[in-house]
């Protein structure tokens, strides 16, 4: 079944759950129309900034500077101070770096996979890369070939197999429905004996969420300075809205700024949201680290509490936690028994997902606690 067929079914039983008609703000807990209070696991609001006051505030007085939209494309005439700004935030974060801002991650992925492709032969991606990477790779007319799911030995031969291709090796850094992590450590150690090799990571949920200083998964792994692209979102763990990427490579960025309509034939975020962000990455830089150890004690305890009901976890060990189902529609079941004791999470099915590993993806964030924890473990047991 795939999701449109199990959202009819659900519909017929009563287990819908799709398009909650939500009257609160992100946080910890969240309000549906009918008054109930929900706990909120559906959320990546990963170090808890979506309605964080000074956030909030730097959005208004950008609002009341300039109002609520752009003058135009950045190219033209819609490129504020706030936006200057955030484009130069993003470099600070990843240590100069150069940096360009998008609407969202996934026009950054659509519109740069296909500029990086120019300069490959062939394209090796993981399999359960997020769609906005697939989307990118069949726009950009390049070869490509899927490895399996984590499978570097898979990855190694695809690449012994094309010594004499440049290639471009495209992953998830998070998994967004899995959870699990690229082992990233191994992929950087191929350019050793490929020197003809680009490595382009769409970080979306490890940023913010990983590394001390919140690069994320790339710099978990200590390989930041080996990534020629890395991909961000300020929608998840930054609270805000907006995507990025880092180049390695400078004049390539320059050249992408010039020929990515997704960054200059389209308008960007507001100057709200983009001074949102800019103070997004301020609290970063001084509350991030205290943020980040609270949400990996939280992760810690949560896993070893899923562990010990005995639920398919995958390989997860972030804040990204799939609850996996082989039937749809039990997970449709459980998922809206959950919603019927109060808790929210995301129910994810095929095509989205792979047949037969059909999840409840829950997410943790800093705002959450241990017993908003144990009220969700005691409820999934008590469902299952």
């Amino acid at each position: 079944m795939r999701i449109d067929d199990v959202a009819l079914k659900s519909k017929e039983l009563g287990y819908y759950t799709y398009f909650p008609q939500v009257r609160s703000a992100c946080g910890r807990d969240m309000t549906l129309v009918d008054g109930r209070n929900m706990l909120n696991f559906a959320s990546c609001d990963y170090l808890g900034l979506s309605n964080h006051e000074r956030m909030k505030e730097s959005a208004i007085a950008a609002i009341r500077k300039y109002g609520s939209n752009i003058g135009g494309p950045m190219i033209f005439s819609g490129f504020t101070e706030y936006h200057e700004r955030l484009q130069n935030s993003y470099s600070d974060l990843y240590a100069g770096r150069t940096s360009l801002m998008f609407t969202t991650s996934y026009q950054a992925n659509f519109g740069v996979i296909p500029l990086a492709a120019e300069r490959a032969d062939l394209i090796l991606l993981d399999k359960l890369s997020h769609v906005s990477i697939w989307d990118g790779v069949k726009l950009s007319g390049c070869p490509f070939r899927a490895y399996s799911h984590a499978d570097i030995e898979m990855l190694e031969q695809l690449v012994q197999l094309n010594q004499d291709k440049k290639i471009l090796i495209i992953t998830d850094g998070v998994f967004s429905a899995d959870g699990d992590v690229a082992d990233l450590g191994r992929i950087v150690r191929l350019k050793r004996f490929h020197p003809c090799l680009e490595i382009y990571i769409d970080d979306a949920h490890g940023v913010g969420m990983l590394g001390s200083s919140g690069q994320g998964a790339c710099e978990a792994a200590g390989v930041v300075l080996e990534i020629d692209y890395i991909v961000g979102t300020m929608s998840k763990a930054f609270g805000s809205s907006g995507g990025f990427v880092v180049f390695k490579d400078e004049a390539f960025a320059e050249r992408v700024r010039f020929r990515c309509p997704t960054y200059n034939a389209s308008r960007s975020v507001s100057p709200g949201v983009a001074s949102a962000s800019c103070t997004a990455l301020e609290i970063n830089a001084s509350e991030g680290g205290a943020r980040r150890a609270k949400l990996a004690d939280l992760t810690r305890y949560t896993h070893e509490q899923l562990e010990s009901l005995g639920v398919d976890k995958l390989h997860s060990r972030t804040a990204v936690i799939p609850v996996v189902f082989k039937d749809p529609m039990e997970a449709a079941r459980v998922n809206a028994e959950l919603v019927g004791k109060g808790i929210m999470g995301s129910l994810f099915v095929p095509p989205f997902v792979p047949n037969h590993q059909s999840r409840i993806r829950l997410c943790l964030t800093y705002n959450h606690t241990m017993a908003d924890v144990d009220y969700c473990i005691d409820s999934l047991r008590k469902i299952i």
